[in-house]
């Protein structure tokens, strides 16, 4: 768990890892951060990299078993 918790920490992208987990698509991170949808398909590949995760529904468990343990 530790190890999740300090690749998350490490990302630079976390603002859109957290809004893609929260189930905003690309078009309403992009508008909502003041960036293009690029940037944010870009952000999202970079944090799904560093997490090691295969896909979106793989990186929201591993969300959510951050935010389980303290």
């Amino acid at each position: 768990m530790e190890k999740l918790r300090s690749r998350l920490n490490a990302l630079p992208a976390r603002q859109v890892m957290e809004l893609a987990v929260a189930g905003l698509s690309s078009k309403d991170i992009a508008s909502g951060l003041d960036i293009s949808p690029k940037t944010v398909e870009n952000y999202r590949a970079l944090v799904m990299a560093r997490m090691d995760a295969d896909s979106l529904a793989q990186l929201v468990r591993m969300a959510i078993k951050i935010e389980e343990r303290p």
